[in-house]
């Protein structure tokens, strides 16, 4: 057993160095044919139908003028309830309703889906950047401008809703009001005000407060939105589709390179 161990472990020892100086010897070989296939990898990808990028710019901040200094989480959590916003199903599809009324038609854009696979958003210092590829440079800087102009829209109603609840909130405050259990069910609570307010029905201030809260989509009332830049028509196609096909096509051909050194090595050694 001993033997057989030892056998085995110089045979596997052998086979890989074997290998290794097959394919020092045969470099010239293998690196031909991975330039070739670097060469046919540049070529099939210059077949792909070209891509333009448009991008507008949101700026987006927080006025401490009108807010008390936040911390990081809720900053963060706010930041968020405005990506929420900016990919909402309903701004996207209010994007494809403007652009297609300026140029005609959605593209190659079949619907929401479709236009979430071709759109990026990145966080900046300053905001964000919407991003939109596109084969046709002028639809994709026209869905960028409709997609940042139907963003201010739904963040400056969301912004409305969210002063309203506020205000529901100070009328509260104001009238003096404050929760009391409810005579007729233990269960429930009421508002009661020491102080009448002319329009102020105590019974339906918890149901409106919620229902502004829903409408604001979170937005915080001390934000300010607005659109940096517009977005304008790319000269040239982006090129980030070529660069895995001619690295793929590169590591083909030196893999089928080196198995062809190798098969061509063994069967020179096999002929008498």
């Amino acid at each position: 057993a001993g033997l057989m161990w030892v056998h085995m472990s110089e045979k596997t020892d052998v086979i890989p160095i074997d290998y290794l100086r097959t394919a020092i010897a045969g470099w010239k070989i293998m690196l031909s044919i991975a330039i070739f296939f670097s060469v046919l990898g540049i070529g099939l990808s210059s077949l792909l139908p070209p891509q333009y990028q448009a991008s507008a710019i949101l700026q987006v901040d927080i006025d401490y003028v009108r807010a008390a200094p936040l911390d990081d989480v809720t900053v963060m959590k706010a930041y968020e309830k405005v990506r929420g916003v900016l990919l909402a199903d309903d701004v996207l599809s209010g994007a494809l309703l403007a652009v297609e009324k300026v140029v005609g038609s959605t593209g190659e854009l079949t619907g929401i889906a479709a236009m979430r696979d071709r759109i990026r958003l990145s966080q900046r210092p300053d905001g964000w950047e919407l991003v939109v590829y596109s084969r046709d440079p002028s639809f994709a800087a026209g869905l960028a401008d409709a997609w940042a102009e139907a963003s201010i829209r739904a963040l400056e109603e969301g912004l409305h809703h969210s002063l309203l609840a506020w205000e529901w909130q100070n009328a509260l405050y104001s009238a003096h009001c404050s929760l009391s259990p409810d005579p007729q069910d233990e269960t429930r609570a009421l508002w009661q005000c020491s102080t009448r307010s002319e329009g102020l029905d105590p019974a339906q201030i918890p149901e409106a407060i919620l229902e502004q809260v829903r409408l604001s989509r979170g937005i915080l009332p001390m934000f300010s939105f607005s659109i940096l830049q517009h977005a304008a028509v790319p000269d040239s196609p982006v090129l980030w589709g070529r660069a895995p096909i001619i690295l793929i096509s590169s590591l083909l051909g030196l893999l089928l390179g080196f198995i062809w050194t190798i098969g061509r090595q063994r069967q020179e050694t096999q002929d008498p």
